[in-house]
């Protein structure tokens, strides 16, 4: 029992060091900033293959990840760094602006909805893009209908991202630990979503895989 323990604490430890480095070299590669979206698709990958399931190496399955998708998820992330921009700049135009009224009050509500439904959106987007082959109008298009298919997954799904935001918020050193971690769990909660959309014969390859 005692050596079962040991082998525990080695497995939680190895764990949390894996954990630490895939932050590192997440944050690393998004210095650039128009990088995130390419390194959140690369993060998302290497959480599901290589500490999920137990296949391939970090580093080398991050930077090829990384490079395979690059352009889509850049160009990705630049469309939804607009819209950020756009929605953002008009909320701050309400509250600083505009008088207080009804109209102003509704478009305060609107502008934040919109800014959580593309937060959401965001995090279908590009973890689809780590799994499957699509052109970016049709990567948005099915992971806006999956997310409204799946309302239980995706109101997880917005939990996680808001409180991993919150947690780097609070205490930006758990920025060393936070991305990797919360991958590993929109893992738990996209693959089971995303499965549903595979052919057998993909499910099939990729059980194999995992064995």
């Amino acid at each position: 029992m005692f050596r079962n323990s040991k082998n525990v604490i080695f497995d939680i430890l190895d764990k949390i060091t894996d954990t630490v480095f895939l932050s590192l070299v997440f944050l690393l590669f998004s210095i650039p900033f128009f990088t995130i979206g390419a390194s959140m698709t690369a993060l998302y990958y290497t959480v599901n293959k290589v500490q999920r399931h137990s296949r391939g190496y970090m580093w080398q399955e991050f930077t090829g990840a990384f490079r395979r998708n690059f352009r889509q998820a850049t160009l990705t992330w630049l469309l939804f760094l607009a819209v950020f921009a756009v929605l953002g700049g008009d909320l701050y135009y309400v509250l600083k602006v505009m008088p207080s009224s009804p109209a102003a009050a509704f478009l305060n509500v609107l502008f934040i909805v919109l800014l959580v439904l593309l937060v959401t959106l965001c995090g279908y987007v590009f973890p689809y893009t780590a799994r499957f082959q699509d052109t970016i109008r049709v990567t948005i298009k099915n992971c806006a209908l999956i997310a409204l298919l799946n309302l239980p997954a995706t109101l997880l799904l917005l939990l996680l991202l808001a409180g991993s935001g919150l947690l780097i918020w609070l205490f930006f050193p758990l920025a060393i630990i936070v991305p990797a971690g919360s991958a590993y769990f929109q893992g738990e909660i996209l693959e089971k979503v995303f499965r549903k959309y595979m052919s057998d014969e993909d499910r099939e390859k990729e059980d194999i895989a995992d064995l």
